[in-house]
This record gives structure tokens, C-alpha cells and sequence, in this order.
């Protein structure tokens, strides 16, 4: 089961993959992420774990396919790092010239405005 699963995300996905199959402890799993992350931060680049399902995998297809205009079965590699290239650009793009502050201040605005408005009074800009 998780070796036909995950070579589905492989071919769907540009990027290095390591499967661990059955872990049984949390160390199973966080031993070789601890050790990605410590290469990530020399690389440039973040590991991530993922849980792989039938579910995730049509999820990540349909919304592939949905802004490449194609069907599911026609999304592949490619595409997928051209969509999160236009991603990472976009999302870049609209943090230019940002600090961690505004970002905090937007975030906490959001879901707790009190909080905020007590945090960041004074703290380059009002609460909107």
C-alpha cells in the first residue's frame, strides 16, 4: 500500500522524496527529519513530512489542475513547479518592504483584535 502510494507522489512531485515506511516510534520519524533540517538550513531549503493518502493527493491534483486548466490526470512535475514558482513569487511580491512586526500585527489583528490592539499600540501603525 505505501509503496503504490508513494510512487504516485512521485511522479507527481519535483522534489527529493524519502519514504519511511511503518515507523513505530516518534524517532522513526524525526531522527532523519532533524537531520534534512540541519542540511535544509545549509541547502536552503525545508524538509516536510507528509502523511501520504489517496485524499492528499487528489486534493493537491485538482487544485493543480484547476489553475493549470487541465485535467487531473494531464498534471505533473512540471507544472506543479511552475504553479509553485508563481507561488513563492507572488507570496514574495506582496512581502516586499513587510517586517515580522506588520505580519504579526495583521495576523493577531485577525483573529484576536483586543489582543492586538493592546500588543502592538504604538508599534508603527493602528490596528486595522
Amino acid at each position: 500500500m505505501a509503496a503504490g502510494i508513494y510512487k504516485k507522489f512521485v511522479e507527481l512531485l519535483p522534489y527529493p522524496l524519502r519514504l519511511i515506511e511503518n515507523p513505530t516510534r516518534t524517532q522513526d520519524v524525526m531522527g532523519p527529519y532533524r537531520e534534512l533540517l540541519s542540511e535544509g538550513a545549509r541547502e536552503g531549503f525545508t524538509p516536510v513530512i507528509l502523511t501520504l493518502t489517496e485524499a492528499l493527493l487528489e486534493a493537491m491534483r485538482m487544485n493543480l489542475a484547476d489553475w493549470a486548466g487541465c485535467s487531473q490526470e494531464q498534471t505533473d512535475a512540471c507544472a506543479l513547479t511552475a504553479y509553485t514558482q508563481q507561488l513563492v513569487e507572488k507570496y514574495r511580491s506582496a512581502l516586499r518592504g513587510t517586517t515580522t512586526m506588520d505580519i504579526a500585527q495583521q495576523a493577531f489583528t485577525g483573529t484576536h483584535p483586543a489582543a492586538a490592539a493592546a500588543l502592538f499600540q504604538g508599534a508603527g501603525g493602528g490596528t486595522s
